[in-house]
Protein backbone atom coordinates (compact mmCIF):
# COMPACT_ATOMS: atom_id res chain seq x y z
CA UNK A 1 0.00 0.00 0.00
CA UNK A 2 2.79 2.53 1.02
CA UNK A 3 4.97 1.57 -2.74
CA UNK A 4 1.43 2.84 -4.61
CA UNK A 5 1.03 6.35 -2.78
CA UNK A 6 4.97 6.55 -3.07
CA UNK A 7 4.77 6.17 -6.70
CA UNK A 8 2.49 9.03 -7.58
CA UNK A 9 4.36 10.97 -5.56
CA UNK A 10 7.52 10.76 -6.59
CA UNK A 11 6.10 11.48 -10.34
CA UNK A 12 4.34 14.53 -9.21
CA UNK A 13 7.82 16.10 -7.79
CA UNK A 14 9.33 15.25 -10.88
CA UNK A 15 6.68 17.26 -12.70
CA UNK A 16 6.88 20.11 -10.94
CA UNK A 17 9.77 20.57 -10.96
CA UNK A 18 10.59 20.87 -14.55
CA UNK A 19 11.85 23.84 -15.79
CA UNK A 20 11.23 26.45 -18.17
CA UNK A 21 14.13 29.08 -19.30
CA UNK A 22 13.70 32.22 -21.46
CA UNK A 23 16.90 33.59 -23.37
CA UNK A 24 17.11 37.21 -24.83
CA UNK A 25 19.82 38.60 -27.29
CA UNK A 26 19.99 42.02 -29.09
CA UNK A 27 20.81 42.48 -32.71
CA UNK A 28 18.67 40.60 -34.03
CA UNK A 29 16.09 41.09 -31.42
CA UNK A 30 15.31 37.63 -30.69
CA UNK A 31 13.91 35.59 -27.21
CA UNK A 32 13.85 31.69 -27.07
CA UNK A 33 11.89 29.93 -24.53
CA UNK A 34 12.99 25.96 -23.74
CA UNK A 35 10.37 24.07 -21.72
CA UNK A 36 11.39 21.07 -20.03
CA UNK A 37 8.26 19.36 -19.93
CA UNK A 38 7.20 20.12 -23.22
CA UNK A 39 10.82 19.53 -24.44
CA UNK A 40 10.11 22.33 -27.10
CA UNK A 41 12.38 25.16 -28.11
CA UNK A 42 10.71 28.30 -29.47
CA UNK A 43 12.30 31.44 -30.75
CA UNK A 44 10.60 34.44 -31.25
CA UNK A 45 11.69 37.48 -33.04
CA UNK A 46 10.49 41.35 -32.67
CA UNK A 47 8.49 41.31 -35.70
CA UNK A 48 6.54 38.30 -34.09
CA UNK A 49 8.24 35.75 -36.42
CA UNK A 50 7.93 31.98 -34.63
CA UNK A 51 10.28 29.06 -34.74
CA UNK A 52 9.52 25.83 -32.99
CA UNK A 53 12.13 22.60 -32.14
CA UNK A 54 9.88 20.45 -31.48
CA UNK A 55 11.16 17.05 -29.25
CA UNK A 56 14.76 19.38 -28.17
CA UNK A 57 16.43 17.37 -25.23
CA UNK A 58 18.31 19.47 -22.70
CA UNK A 59 21.51 17.86 -21.80
CA UNK A 60 24.25 18.07 -19.26
CA UNK A 61 27.35 18.36 -20.67
CA UNK A 62 29.18 19.28 -17.73
CA UNK A 63 29.13 20.56 -14.00
CA UNK A 64 27.48 24.01 -14.91
CA UNK A 65 26.95 23.40 -18.67
CA UNK A 66 24.39 22.32 -20.89
CA UNK A 67 22.99 21.88 -24.45
CA UNK A 68 19.64 22.31 -25.61
CA UNK A 69 19.27 19.76 -28.64
CA UNK A 70 17.28 19.02 -31.91
CA UNK A 71 15.63 15.67 -31.79
CA UNK A 72 18.53 14.54 -33.64
CA UNK A 73 21.27 15.96 -31.64
CA UNK A 74 22.02 18.98 -33.13
CA UNK A 75 23.10 21.06 -30.53
CA UNK A 76 21.16 24.42 -31.09
CA UNK A 77 22.18 26.83 -27.54
CA UNK A 78 24.95 26.07 -24.99
CA UNK A 79 24.23 27.32 -21.56
CA UNK A 80 26.71 27.78 -18.85
CA UNK A 81 25.45 28.88 -15.29
CA UNK A 82 28.17 31.00 -14.84
CA UNK A 83 25.68 34.39 -13.44
CA UNK A 84 27.84 36.27 -16.60
CA UNK A 85 24.93 36.02 -18.74
CA UNK A 86 24.42 39.45 -20.59
CA UNK A 87 21.16 40.61 -23.12
CA UNK A 88 23.51 42.88 -25.11
CA UNK A 89 21.32 45.86 -24.16
CA UNK A 90 20.34 45.85 -20.15
CA UNK A 91 22.63 46.24 -17.32
CA UNK A 92 20.68 42.81 -16.11
CA UNK A 93 22.72 39.72 -15.07
CA UNK A 94 21.18 36.71 -16.15
CA UNK A 95 22.23 33.36 -14.10
CA UNK A 96 23.20 31.55 -17.37
CA UNK A 97 25.61 32.78 -20.31
CA UNK A 98 24.32 31.43 -23.47
CA UNK A 99 25.67 30.78 -27.17
CA UNK A 100 23.25 30.23 -29.83
CA UNK A 101 24.01 28.33 -32.61
CA UNK A 102 21.04 27.76 -34.56
CA UNK A 103 21.30 30.69 -36.76
CA UNK A 104 18.28 32.49 -35.91
CA UNK A 105 20.23 34.91 -33.42
CA UNK A 106 23.44 35.51 -35.07
CA UNK A 107 25.68 34.68 -37.34
CA UNK A 108 27.15 32.43 -37.14
CA UNK A 109 26.51 32.07 -33.44
CA UNK A 110 24.84 34.45 -31.05
CA UNK A 111 25.60 35.37 -27.56
CA UNK A 112 23.08 36.16 -24.66
CA UNK A 113 21.62 35.54 -21.25
CA UNK A 114 19.18 33.05 -19.64
CA UNK A 115 17.12 32.85 -16.85
CA UNK A 116 14.81 30.17 -15.57
CA UNK A 117 11.67 30.00 -13.39
CA UNK A 118 14.10 28.78 -10.34
CA UNK A 119 16.94 31.12 -11.25
CA UNK A 120 15.82 35.09 -12.19
CA UNK A 121 18.07 37.62 -13.79
CA UNK A 122 19.50 40.54 -11.22
CA UNK A 123 20.07 44.24 -11.35
CA UNK A 124 24.08 45.24 -10.80
CA UNK A 125 25.29 46.08 -7.58
CA UNK A 126 24.96 49.91 -7.28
Amino acid sequence: MKMLILIPMLFFSVVTRADVIKCFFTEPFVNSTYDMKKAKLVFKDSEGRVTIYPKATFEITGPTTFEIRTKDGTVLQTLKLDNQGSDGMSDFIYPYSVKDDSGLTGSPSGYGGCESNHLKRTEPPQ
